[in-house]
């Protein structure tokens, strides 16, 4: 009955050889906030980011129309792929890890561009001069932002 009521309370490792309690714990959930830190960073950079330079980009080309808000939203809807990228990246092959991540790349920017290429291609009508490199550049950012996701969180 004394264990069962100590063994709830019990902050021992087990496996460590050297009989030290709770070091080890303490350690692995620092890095671990760390990593959630710097994964916050990441996607935020990208959700708002990115999305707040190309409309930037747009009112310094003159093409308005597309609001900050439709931006940022676009982008935002864009993570869902990333949901279930981020379960079936557990699958310890990293074939699987970057068939997956690239898969979610492509339907997040398939999702963006296919809601904002409409209305900036048309208030630049004429030449589309301006708006082909800016959504050159926004499928850029989507292949950058995956090799990020691999290289840091997909080791």
């Amino acid at each position: 009955s004394s264990s069962s009521s100590s063994s709830g309370s019990n902050n021992t490792n087990t496996n460590n050889p050297n009989g030290e309690t709770g070091a080890l714990d303490e350690q692995e959930f620092e890095n671990d906030l760390h990593h959630l830190v710097r994964a916050l960073t990441v996607v935020s950079s990208f959700v708002f980011g990115v999305p707040t330079f190309c409309w930037l980009a747009t009112i310094c080309l003159g093409m308005p129309g597309v609001s900050l808000a439709l931006w940022i939203c676009c982008y935002g809807y864009s993570m869902v792929p990333y949901q279930m990228a981020a379960l079936l990246a557990w699958i310890p092959w990293e074939i699987v890890e970057w068939f997956v991540l690239a898969s979610a790349t492509a339907a997040s920017a398939l999702l963006v561009v296919r809601n904002l290429s409409t209305p900036l291609m048309q208030q630049d009508s004429s030449t589309h001069t301006k708006a082909a490199p800016l959504i050159m550049a926004m499928m850029g950012a989507h292949v950058c932002f995956l090799f990020v996701l691999k290289l840091t969180f997909y080791p």
